[in-house]
């Protein structure tokens, strides 16, 4: 939620904090961990590509 109010709302930290009831730090954390994760998601789909058009060669 914090990642897509940030990235498609456009909201500062302490607009979304406000709007999810919590603190600008834990805000902070959310968005460090998602990017994290979207990151690390996006690393893992783009091997699995690469490993299938391996294979289909």
């Amino acid at each position: 939620m914090a990642l897509l109010l940030r990235a498609v709302a456009d909201l500062d930290v302490p607009a979304i904090a406000q709007v999810m009831g919590a603190s600008a730090g834990s805000v902070e954390q959310l968005l460090v961990r998602g990017r994290r994760g979207l990151r690390d998601h996006l690393a893992r789909t783009q091997q699995t590509d690469r490993d299938r058009e391996g294979t289909s060669k």
